[in-house]
């Protein structure tokens, strides 16, 4: 686990003041607020909603794929993070990722799924995901 350290007025190293944590990574992610989770699974999703919350994101939610993409058209494209499921009703999440990316080469795109085949990651990485998450 990383940790800070202090340093003296001598510039030595000080003690570890333990793991970074939450509030480390949002010093350092100050830029990345806004994150749209796209999870049918009402339950799912407000485990994400409310870590995210707890962590000091701003957080967009949306049951599908077409919602998804509405929430994103009415914030004007003001998104930082989009998790998106892939097994959603109507619209997946590999054509939420690639209508997103057509819309924002900014925005970090990570699909979280069940689905933990190679070519399903390979899939999404290349619609234009940023990174690939399996949930527990």
């Amino acid at each position: 686990m990383q940790g800070d350290r202090t340093e003296s007025a001598e510039g030595a190293e000080g003690a570890w003041e333990g793991p970074k944590g939450a509030e480390g990574l949002r010093r350092e992610r100050d830029d990345l607020k806004r994150v749209l989770v796209c999870e049918d699974e009402q339950s799912i999703r407000e485990f994400v909603v409310i870590n995210l919350k707890r962590s000091g994101y701003e957080v967009l939610e949306a049951g599908s794929g077409e919602e998804a993409l509405k929430r994103y058209d009415e914030e004007k494209g003001n998104v930082d993070i989009a998790l998106l499921d892939i097994m959603l009703p109507g619209m997946d999440g590999f054509a939420v990722c690639r209508e997103l990316r057509q819309r924002s080469d900014t925005i970090g795109i990570i699909m979280l799924t069940a689905r933990t085949q190679e070519m399903e990651k390979v899939g999404g990485l290349m619609m234009g995901a940023d990174d690939y998450v399996t949930k527990p």
